[in-house]
């Protein structure tokens, strides 16, 4: 996997850092190749598998409790809670070591192989379900928010994409995340960089709880529509509200 790298401005000089080579090509002096495992191991991080089906099983769902993430929830912004199964306290105790933290990374093991989210602080304590893998990295090293949106590059997808396993249907291992290739840059670049990306980050929010609260109207409104009791013109003003 080559990471195209340009020359880079350290916003305290007048001209780009020296590029050195690396086993990724050329890339800014004072920069580090390494690899997502090691960042786990680094800073006593993990990437594991959720529960296997025999530590969860469908009776194990209630109507009102902890959200569980599953490979269907991960969306382009994150993760919906549309359709999100639910445990009681008593099984999110039993299954612990697959609660989430903020800023784990969860990537499903099927189905659409990349794509992954971002736990934020409002969803610290969910569980990583079944079908699912964490990413826990710590921030030492690397901030994960940056790790995320390098994990989201077309390039790094493609690559885990091509390492999928499985003659009928692609499967997503923790050896093939431990394997993924990250630059590290310093410290201060980093900072900076975490000083745009929030705001970004807050806008994906913003966009998935809009997306959800207009598919939400639509499913309530549509019977209504197809029934004779709203006309179309009130739907889609009522939609618009909500978009």
């Amino acid at each position: 996997m080559r990471i195209p790298i340009g020359p880079h401005r350290n916003p305290r000089r007048s001209s780009p850092d020296p590029m050195v080579d690396s086993e990724l090509g050329p890339i800014p002096e004072g920069w580090e190749v390494t690899t997502t495992g090691d960042l786990c191991d680094l800073n006593g991080g993990t990437i594991r598998t959720g529960p296997f089906g025999s530590q969860l099983h469908k009776s194990d769902y209630v109507d009102a409790g902890i959200p569980v993430v599953m490979p269907k929830d991960i969306t382009s912004n994150g993760i919906s809670t549309k359709s999100i199964a639910q445990i009681d306290d008593e099984t999110v105790q039993r299954l612990s070591q697959h609660r989430l933290e903020e800023y784990d990374i969860v990537y499903g093991r099927r189905g659409d192989i990349g794509r992954c989210a971002l736990i934020r602080g409002s969803q610290i304590g969910w569980l990583c379900g079944t079908g699912c893998i964490r990413m826990s990295t710590g921030i030492s090293g690397l901030h994960p928010c940056l790790l995320f949106f390098h994990l989201r590059r077309s390039t790094v997808i493609k690559w885990i994409q091509n390492q999928a396993v499985g003659a009928t249907m692609p499967n997503l291992n923790t050896a093939i995340l431990r394997s993924i290739r990250v630059l590290l840059a310093p410290y201060e670049l980093q900072t900076a960089a975490i000083d745009q990306i929030f705001p970004l980050l807050k806008l994906m929010d913003q966009s998935e709880k809009r997306t959800e609260l207009a598919q939400n109207t639509r499913d309530l409104l549509l019977p209504r529509l197809v029934s004779g009791q709203l006309d179309v013109s009130e739907f889609d003003e009522q939609l618009q509200e909500v978009s």
